[in-house]
């Protein structure tokens, strides 16, 4: 097994669901060969059992909460979930900027870039797309810890939507959040909170980490 996927911490499990922390760098894609490292492929070599489905995605420099089903019949109702909007995540992130408001909402359209293949852009005719987002502290005199909470899902939303109002997440080369001298793993974007009812039980699930060491690396080298 490769160590590389030895960050992956199973914070919860039983016999519908998995619930994990993952560290920046590590995929969770669905395997495309058995030495793939990725999420699916260590937990499925882990529970030494097959029957394992994603239900939703990081990207791979994104770290936090990732929740996956055991069975068919979590993976279709947690899958319904998602698409209902019945789930709630929260994510916490350092972006480049100081705001002038505690609170706002990002409602703006995504589709991909005609330019660079890997990216999507804020684009008339795109997929609806809408974030709340509250501002938590400011850090130094550059940056700012932000809280989101994305209303829809799609693909690098909290990314594009805050390099749309001017805040890219430190660390994002592709939506300019590079800082200069910085040295980092992945995004400084945490999947912090998420909420969901269980596919058996119905009970309303909460799950919550704390700050990963490279998260509190970056609150305190930016200072």
């Amino acid at each position: 097994m490769n160590n590389h996927l030895q960050k992956v911490k199973i914070i919860y499990e039983d016999p519908d669901i998995i619930v994990v922390n993952k560290e920046a760098g590590i995929e969770v894609d669905q395997p495309r060969g058995e030495n793939e490292n990725n999420i699916v492929n260590y937990l499925r070599k882990y529970f030494n059992q097959k029957n394992l489905f994603l239900v939703h995605r990081l990207d791979k420099f994104t770290s936090g909460l990732v929740v996956l089903a055991k069975n068919e019949k979590a993976q279709k109702n947690l899958e319904q979930q998602f698409r209902e909007r019945k789930v709630k995540k929260v994510y916490h992130a350092i972006v480049l900027g100081i705001f002038d408001k505690k609170h706002g909402v990002v409602d703006a359209s995504i589709g991909l870039d005609r330019k660079i293949k890997q990216k999507r852009t804020v684009m008339r005719g795109g997929e609806k797309a809408i974030t709340n987002y509250e501002t938590l502290k400011r850090i130094g005199g550059e940056f700012t810890l932000i809280k989101l909470e994305p209303v829809t899902g799609r693909t690098h939303q909290l990314r594009v939507h805050m390099e749309y109002i001017g805040h890219p997440i430190v660390g994002d080369k592709l939506y300019y959040g590079r800082v200069e001298g910085l040295k980092t793993k992945g995004f400084a974007l945490i999947a912090k909170r998420i909420e969901f009812h269980h596919p058996t039980t119905n009970r309303l699930e909460k799950f919550e980490i704390k700050y990963g060491e490279e998260f509190e690396r970056l609150l305190e080298e930016l200072k």
